[in-house]
């Protein structure tokens, strides 16, 4: 009798900025990926800076996902060895999946549940509000524990977390994931 396999959801992506404290922002492209294995309470976020624009100026986006599946695929095979247990990984992006060429990665469709894409998601927006808002909020509210881990995950160079410690994980199991992060 073999045991289920256990899902692993990974994600990556370019964006242009880092945060020196809460509210204010640095620009400079970073790539960014996310692993997620909820049925071992395992997060982790990382930053990586190589590859990370194309040639006409543009995210190279192909790559942070290439990227993201391969360090999930490491990320499994510690875990995998520790547990004697097997993984699937799942990625948004079939170009990525063939490229990274590891044969325990899966397709995800954009109606399932993703998230790893849903975190990254979340920080990536952070900045993003946070850049345009710069200098137009006068007071703004005091920061939230989510808009606390948000900024802790965008300034990240490597940062493992336990799932359950994760306001924004909360929020998921609770509220589910917001629509427009699916």
């Amino acid at each position: 009798m073999s045991e289920k396999e256990i899902e692993v959801y990974c994600d990556g992506s370019i964006s242009g900025a880092t945060l020196e404290d809460i509210e204010r922002h640095t620009a400079n492209f970073i790539g960014r990926i996310v692993v997620v294995i909820p049925e071992l309470n395992y997060g982790l976020i990382e930053k990586f800076d190589d590859d990370l624009m194309l040639p006409n100026g543009h995210g190279n986006f192909l790559h942070a996902e290439v990227v993201a599946i391969r360090r999930a695929g490491e990320v499994c095979g510690m875990k995998g060895r520790e547990l004697n247990r097997r993984f699937v990984i799942y990625s948004d992006n079939s170009d990525a999946i063939r490229i990274a060429r590891l044969s325990h990665v899966k397709w995800i469709g954009p109606q399932e549940r993703h998230l790893a894409d849903a975190y990254l998601k979340l920080v990536v927006s952070r900045w993003g509000y946070l850049r345009r808002s710069e200098g137009k909020v006068h007071r703004r509210r005091p920061p939230t524990p989510r808009h606390l881990e948000l900024a802790q995950l965008l300034n990240a160079e490597h940062m493992e977390f336990q799932l359950s410690e994760s306001p924004l994980f909360r929020m998921f199991q609770t509220e589910g994931i917001p629509r427009s992060y699916r």
